[in-house]
């Protein structure tokens, strides 16, 4: 009989502590599938227009610089995601492709010890190429893209950029100087 009673007492009580947690907090799935570039380590989704990167899978051995290619098998990486690399403090240096038309919501924040952020003029064949207006130039940084990056000293906005939303260099209290090239 006490064997009975202990075996109900672990199973009612296994079940209060399961109830407590909402339905879906077990299964953590997606309704698209997010690729993974295992040389780059970046999340990422095919879209229309090109790549959007999701995420990151830093090393273990990671020194804090990252460099997004321009494109990931043959397709052309064109806007950092929402949130991408949102709280990664590990994160200290970081170069996005000449390429990319728009940085996300918050898609830096939070990233304290971001010091250097960069639009690169190489290709992935090594190539120079001249940062463009129009559709070859970031025209957009979204709402909180570098909120609190409190290690962020300066930023270079190249040519063609259409919008900063509100907020989106939100207390980088060590930001002193933001260039802003022709146009």
């Amino acid at each position: 009989m006490k064997i009975k009673r202990r075996i109900f007492s672990v199973v009612l009580i296994l079940s209060m502590i399961i109830a407590m947690f909402p339905r879906n907090s077990f299964i953590t799935f997606k309704t698209s599938a997010y690729e993974v570039d295992m040389n780059s380590r970046l999340i990422y989704d095919v879209l229309s227009d090109g790549i959007i990167i999701r995420s990151f899978m830093p090393p273990k051995n990671f020194n804090g610089s990252l460099t997004i290619p321009d494109t990931i098998n043959g397709i052309q990486v064109t806007m950092i995601g929402q949130n991408a690399f949102s709280g990664m403090e590990s994160l200290k240096s970081i170069t996005v492709p000449y390429c990319i038309k728009g940085i996300g919501s918050g898609a830096f924040a939070s990233c304290k010890n971001l010091k250097t952020f960069s639009v690169s003029e190489d290709t992935s064949d090594g190539k120079k190429i001249a940062v463009k207006a129009s559709s070859e130039s970031i025209d957009g940084i979204k709402i909180s893209a570098f909120n609190n990056c409190t290690s962020l000293t300066s930023i270079t906005i190249p040519n063609g950029i259409k919008s900063i939303e509100e907020t989106a260099f939100n207390y980088c209290i060590s930001l002193k100087k933001i260039d802003i090239q022709n146009n």
